[in-house]
């Protein structure tokens, strides 16, 4: 048992301020000027002094996208303690806050532990088998009184990948209803739309591996440091390790994350597309492009889907798009100094290898697929792209959003392996 002067956090009766507190004398607080932010730790909590764990079971924190490893101690059938586990590659045994909290969310008295039905306003607490029942005869009653179109299924990709193949597959193939939706729609349908108008296919391009390798990092659209705090952690040892490697930081707030940067860009919210932009512009007319990367591996061209036929355009006319993006003009829209555009680009360009991380920032809004394309445009006019550090990294909101949701199929238009219900031989 780890005695008083151990590492390992104890947190038997202690409130959420009281957590705070060990937390940070632990070593789990990072501070940047006056923003402090909670990134990790590798320590084991414990829910009370002197319980130790019989076992030890492996599971993985769905709290955000990130997708860390989770040890859980439990004895005699209950949660006494949780770490990371050391050999995941994602976390390297660190876990967050949000991590470590894990076994108070299985602890809570709010926790529903067992099934409920609503009855006159009030829930009342039924077996599984009395609550499975129930759901099935209603499906039967709605669906033989108005039809299989009558009926829907939300989830999560907090849900593991067998579990949501399973559901999609009640639904499509037993009930024959494609009414079946979740959370990716909402956080990333504009990347996916980026990722297929890119490279043809909705997968990322990047691997939380690249941090390792990276020169330079451009976060937009994101606050790392509090949305997934382990991967910002990886980003701040990098920048320990090697003192020349640089964080630009687009934002309009001041947050954790761009009190860490070297260059902070303080656009104006909705002016990201022009800001964007104008950097591909500094980096044509300042002589960054890799000619040879963009002749043999890219195609340029403007349409496409819903903006009607695809056009291809020469490169003479792709700049002279960029031209009308200038730092001095986009300054006046964006709110940024024409002087910082110009210093993000170079630094961009100059760098050996360049890693952009973004998520719902850029996602959520009008012109989501066209920022998530210029993104990826900043990597290829470069030539920064495909090798070890040079990527580009869409972030998503919950672990599972790609290989559970989209490559299961689990949307309205989907089926397994990124087929569609459209298309008759996919059916």
């Amino acid at each position: 048992m780890p005695d008083k002067n151990s590492d390992e956090l104890f947190c038997e009766g202690m409130s959420r301020r009281d957590f705070l507190k060990v937390a940070g004398l632990s070593g789990m607080v990072v501070s940047a000027g006056s923003i402090p932010f909670l990134m990790g730790s590798d320590k084991t909590v414990y829910l009370e002094r002197g319980v130790e764990p019989d076992t030890w079971k492996r599971s993985v924190c769905r709290f955000c996208g990130t997708g860390c490893g989770a040890d859980i101690g439990v004895k005699n059938g209950k949660v006494v303690a949780i770490r990371g586990t050391k050999d995941y590659p994602v976390n390297r045994g660190v876990l967050c806050l949000k991590g470590l909290s894990l076994m108070y969310v299985v602890h809570s008295p709010e926790r529903a532990t067992q099934p409920l039905i609503r009855e006159n306003g009030a829930f009342r607490q039924v077996s599984m088998k009395e609550a499975l029942d129930k759901t099935a005869m209603k499906l039967k009653e709605t669906l033989d009184q108005y039809g299989p179109e009558s009926i829907a299924l939300y989830m999560g990709a907090q849900l593991f990948t067998e579990e949501i193949y399973l559901a999609n597959k009640l639904f499509k193939g037993l009930l024959h209803c494609n009414n079946v939706e979740a959370n990716a729609r909402l956080c990333m349908a504009s990347a996916v739309t980026g990722f297929k108008t890119t490279f043809g296919s909705d997968e990322p391009s990047g691997c939380y591996g690249d941090i390792e390798h990276a020169d330079l990092f451009f976060i937009i659209g994101s606050n790392l440091a509090e949305q997934h705090p382990i991967v910002f952690g990886r980003i701040l040892k990098r920048m320990a390790a090697k003192r020349d490697v640089k964080l630009i930081v687009a934002d309009p707030r001041m947050t954790p994350t761009a009190a860490h940067a070297d260059l902070w860009l303080p656009f104006l919210p909705g002016t990201d597309l022009a800001l964007l932009n104008s950097i591909c512009h500094v980096l044509v007319k300042e002589g960054f492009v890799d000619r040879q990367f963009v002749d043999k591996h890219t195609h340029i061209c403007e349409g496409g889907g819903p903006w009607g036929p695809e056009k291809r355009l020469s490169w003479d006319e792709f700049t002279a798009f960029l031209a009308e993006y200038a730092p001095e003009k986009v300054a006046e829209q964006t709110g940024c100094r024409a002087e910082d555009i110009y210093t993000a680009a170079r630094m961009f360009g100059q760098a050996p290898n360049a890693m952009s991380l973004w998520t719902m920032g850029l996602n959520q809004r009008k012109w989501g697929t066209w920022v998530n394309n210029l993104m990826y445009n900043m990597h290829f006019l470069t030539g920064k792209f495909g090798r070890p550090g040079s990527t580009a990294l869409s972030m998503t909101g919950q672990p599972n959003a790609c290989g559970g949701i989209r490559e299961v199929g689990a949307l309205a238009h989907g089926l397994p392996a990124h087929r569609t219900v459209k298309n008759s031989r996919d059916r």
